[in-house]
């Protein structure tokens, strides 16, 4: 085997561990949907009333306007969460990527603060019932 054929087989070896699993990533200590509160009348009805909707799944990140699929979490000393996330956007071929904090409540309250890579404030979440 020569040395391309060598290299070819590394990188086939490697492709499925570089490339992630099918399945998206998920946060650690969320079960359901959590949402703002017309984000959870959205998730129980399907229709968009109010675009400050906010929703908040293990796997995804939703607001009127922006879906976001997670594909990393990884926790941080202070207990948040930090999210790598392929974002698409309404009116919008092109995908982004963007990295998200998900803080749950330090009060103990069922509840995840958000926020965007800069640390903007994007909202709180609490369990949808």
């Amino acid at each position: 085997m020569n040395v391309r054929g060598a290299l070819l087989a590394v990188v086939a070896a490697l492709l499925p561990a570089l490339a992630g699993g099918a399945s998206a990533e998920a946060l650690a200590g969320l079960a359901g949907t959590y949402g703002n509160a017309s984000g959870c009348r959205y998730a129980a009805s399907g229709n968009v009333i109010e675009d400050d909707m906010v929703i908040l799944k293990p796997d995804e990140y939703q607001t009127y306007a922006t879906l976001c699929e997670f594909l990393d979490v990884r926790a941080a000393r202070d207990g948040s969460q930090v999210v790598t996330a392929l974002c698409g956007h309404e009116g919008d071929e092109a995908q982004t990527i963007e990295l998200m904090r998900f803080a749950r409540d330090p009060s103990g309250r069922d509840a995840f603060a958000i926020f965007g890579q800069a640390g903007d404030h994007y909202g709180e979440v609490e369990p949808c019932g």
